[in-house]
């Protein structure tokens, strides 16, 4: 929660954790602040002190030498050098009352208590000031259980969302969510950089850019069998699932590759293009499904591991093994059908064969 005014903080993150103390798998719900160091205010009268020719800043530096002392002079003896430390006495500087009598010396060099100038108040602080970017902050930290952290975020948003902020106050998610936002934007544009990649690599073998678009399209079907994997087994989409999701991008292709390729080579021998769907349908099914199931049987260990740190690998494999699955349907049914469309689309119809 930013803002400056911490009083008027506290109560507002006070109001704030009465309120996420609603959600069933939120707890330990502990406020950073707290209020609770006893001080000494001093408020100072400005206008009596710029009558006398002085301003907030002599009245502070005037308290802070007779308390907190000052050894800014030096004594030199024998080679030795001392600090000389100008302060009140011990028994000068115990009660409240001593601060009441602190001289302030005015530009007219006459001397005015503290007490003619500013008015003492005993009240209540803070025990620190936590700033960020130049502003002050109150943390409100919790621990989520039993759920994942996305679901209780949503929760918390929408709890947030209908509590009043008071003016010149804002908050936002730091700690683990503000990183797992800084992760999924990451692994989003090494997916995007990725994807870019991998076409441009399959526009240069096959010097074109139809065959790769239509190959590329595996991409989008292996996505969603992830999902659709990630679902049935109860997983969420994670940063460590997402990177299941950057290996799809290089494996989904291989099968499209496989197949559209060898279309091409039938057609550029002559054979109709409705015969080469099919005369290459029958031959790469073998290849494309012993390249899928091989794959798929690799990544059965990983997915199915119940050991330490399986949390960490079990949602790449499942992610793994759902998009291949959902792209190797769509590679042998609708990939063929897709080539014949775009091709009757984009080819003139004098270069088909």
């Amino acid at each position: 929660i930013f803002g400056y005014d911490l009083n008027q903080g506290v109560e507002f993150a006070r109001s704030v954790v009465k309120k996420l103390s609603q959600i069933d798998n939120l707890k330990d719900l502990e406020i950073s602040q707290k209020l609770a160091k006893p001080e000494l205010q001093v408020q100072v009268n400005r206008e009596k002190t710029s009558s006398l020719g002085l301003n907030v800043t002599d009245v502070a530096r005037a308290i802070e030498l007779y308390f907190s002392g000052d050894r800014t002079v030096k004594y030199r003896e024998g080679g030795e050098e001392y600090d000389v430390e100008v302060r009140l006495r011990p028994e000068d500087r115990v009660n409240i009352a001593d601060l009441d009598q602190v001289s302030v010396l005015t530009p007219a060099r006459e001397t005015v208590r503290v007490n003619n100038l500013a008015s003492i108040i005993q009240t209540i602080g803070p025990t620190r000031i936590e700033r960020s970017e130049q502003q002050r902050y109150i943390k409100i930290t919790g621990q989520v259980f039993n759920t994942d952290p996305g679901t209780v975020i949503a929760k918390a948003t929408e709890i947030l969302k209908s509590i009043p902020v008071p003016p010149g106050f804002n908050w936002e998610f730091s700690g683990s969510e503000k990183e797992r936002k800084g992760s999924f934007l990451l692994l989003l544009q090494a997916a995007v950089l990725g994807m870019i990649l991998v076409y441009m690599v399959m526009a240069s073998q096959f010097e074109s850019l139809l065959a790769p678009f239509i190959i590329f399209l595996s991409i989008p079907f292996g996505f969603m069998g992830a999902i659709q994997m990630l679902a049935i087994t109860g997983n969420r989409i994670s940063v460590v699932s997402l990177l299941g999701f950057l290996i799809l991008i290089g494996i989904v292709v291989n099968n499209g590759i496989v197949l559209i390729s060898y279309i091409n080579i039938l057609i550029s021998r002559g054979v109709k293009m409705s015969q080469a769907l099919v005369e290459a349908g029958k031959n790469r099914l073998r290849p494309v499904l012993a390249t899928t199931i091989t794959t798929i049987l690799g990544m059965v260990p990983m997915a199915m591991s119940t050991g330490d740190g399986s949390e960490v690998w079990v949602p790449i494999g499942l992610s793994v093994i759902g998009g291949l699955i959902i792209s190797t349907i769509m590679t042998l049914v609708l990939m063929p059908v897709l080539y014949s469309l775009m091709r009757r689309w984009l080819v003139p119809e004098e270069l088909r064969n």
